[in-house]
């Protein structure tokens, strides 16, 4: 693999090497972000257009909100019995340095969590406790990421990209059947090669791609159904959504690289890597796809941009922990370290264009209009790089 140099200006926010925010003691208190809980059983039924079939939501059974508010049901709590199985999940989840009060658990449920439930379950101690259970540990877990970014944000300062934050080779691995002994035998012949025939695009046995700017070549791409089935790659070769960014990125600045507007603009990328690459805020599962920079040599200027392009189909779009990183993310980049350095930084989750909002748990109803100005999100469409990367500086 041909490695880049990383230019000096590609910096990235980083604390010193070394930091470890858990060494502080932090004690459970009700600062934290909120919770809320939803356990209302939801039915789906599809009903006949003239579109075809259409999938219609809505809830079943008689419900209420047990928390907050003076619910007669909140009564049935055993503040007890909660702290005992909170301190329990806390050591399973190893947050030795979270120090949890008794008292502060009523506070914690009346004042930052919202449980929604069926009112009959409501009723049953058993289904109540179980429910506020997880309330309390669904907001120890956010609290701890909340009281991370707090300690990172303070001791964060621009910094080099470290030698062993890019992976600089990668491992194949070829299973022996029937299909994977000829691939196996054309991907030795390609690796014979002289280096210099590896810098191109390629398809199958070995897809790849090549970027002038990116800090390492060829970028590997994961192949088709029966190639996934025979070779496996360490690190994992850029999927779908990953390669649609890096193909829109090169089109974009081929396109663009002459107009007068980006004369003055270089850009570098970095393909970042989960647990030995550039992490911020790590606990709130910020260790973004991609880092790209974009500087303008007049002004010395740089956009240092965090890109996740894997949507939100999973987690949604309310207390979601990744946007609270890129929130404070956003607001490091006006803090005086970065900005005596011309340093602005930024960060987006990309959804696939084909995406509808009504896919996403908690946007139904919005339009990708009120999503995007609401969340640090952007739809992979359009001039959706332009809003994110490369606007004038």
């Amino acid at each position: 693999m041909l490695q880049k140099s990383v230019p000096a200006w590609a910096l990235v926010p980083q604390t010193p090497e070394g930091f470890d925010c858990s060494v502080d003691t932090w004690e459970l208190s009700d600062e934290g972000p909120r919770v809320v809980i939803d356990l209302l059983p939801q039915l789906i039924s599809f009903a006949p257009s003239s579109e075809g079939a259409t999938e219609e939501a809505g809830r079943a059974g008689v419900s209420t909100t047990v928390l907050p508010g003076e619910s007669p049901y909140a009564a049935l709590l055993d503040v007890d019995q909660l702290h005992a199985e909170l301190v329990e999940y806390k050591f399973a989840k190893r947050y030795d340095n979270v120090f949890i009060g008794r008292p502060v658990l009523r506070d914690i449920l009346f004042s930052r969590c919202e449980l929604r439930m069926l009112t009959e379950e409501a009723k049953d101690p058993t289904k109540l406790r179980q429910a506020a259970s997880r309330a309390l540990k669904t907001y120890l877990d956010r609290y701890v990421r909340y009281r991370e970014r707090q300690a990172e944000s303070v001791y964060v300062e621009p910094r080099a990209v470290r030698e062993h934050q890019v992976v600089y080779e990668y491992r194949i691995t070829v299973h022996a059947d029937e299909v994977g002994k000829k691939l196996l035998e054309a991907i030795v012949q390609i690796l014979r090669k002289p280096i210099k025939n590896l810098l191109n695009d390629g398809g199958e046995p070995l897809p790849r791609m090549y970027l002038d700017w990116h800090l390492f070549n060829p970028i590997l791409l994961e192949g088709g159904k029966e190639w996934q089935a025979s070779v496996s790659i360490s690190p994992p070769p850029l999927v779908r959504s990953e390669r649609r960014l890096v193909e829109d990125l090169r089109d974009f600045w081929a396109k663009n690289c002459q107009n007068p507007e980006y004369n003055d603009y270089e850009i570098c990328l970095l393909r970042n890597l989960p647990k030995v690459g550039v992490g911020m805020f790590v606990r709130s599962g910020f260790y973004p796809d991609f880092i790209l920079w974009t500087r303008n040599r007049k002004t010395k200027a740089t956009r240092v941009v965090l890109l996740d392009p894997h949507g939100l189909h999973h987690e949604g779009v309310e207390g979601n922990d990744r946007f609270e990183a890129i929130k404070k993310l956003r607001a490091l980049g006006q803090d005086t370290r970065f900005k005596d350095k011309k340093i602005s930084l930024d960060g987006y989750i990309l959804a696939p264009a084909v995406t509808t909002p009504d896919k996403i748990p908690g946007a139904k109803n919005m339009t990708w209009d009120e999503l995007e100005k609401k969340f640090p999100i952007l739809r992979q469409e359009g001039d959706y790089l332009q809003k994110c990367a490369f606007w004038p500086m």
